[in-house]
């Protein structure tokens, strides 16, 4: 079960609350920005997922590019068929 560290120290925070407020307050502190950095993470991930696909996409295009002057029938004419 990963990823609900931040969830079970807000909820701790929240029940925590009526018996000692500083530690619902540290709780809740630690499980905010847990999620903040997860999030962050997740978002770069992405990112890099997404400049990969980007860069993929622009090789295949340049390769099409580069296939669209190749002529597959000049090696195919009349001499040099034996």
């Amino acid at each position: 079960m990963r990823g609900f560290a931040s969830e079970v120290l807000i909820l701790s925070g929240v029940f925590l609350n009526s018996t000692s407020f500083g530690l619902s307050i540290t709780l809740l502190v630690l499980g905010i920005l847990g999620a903040i950095f997860r999030i962050g993470i997740e978002i770069n991930k992405n990112q890099k997922k997404e400049m990969f696909f980007n860069a993929a996409g622009n090789f295949i295009e340049k390769v099409a590019a580069a296939a669209e002057h190749i002529d597959p029938m000049q090696h195919f004419n009349s001499k040099n068929v034996h």
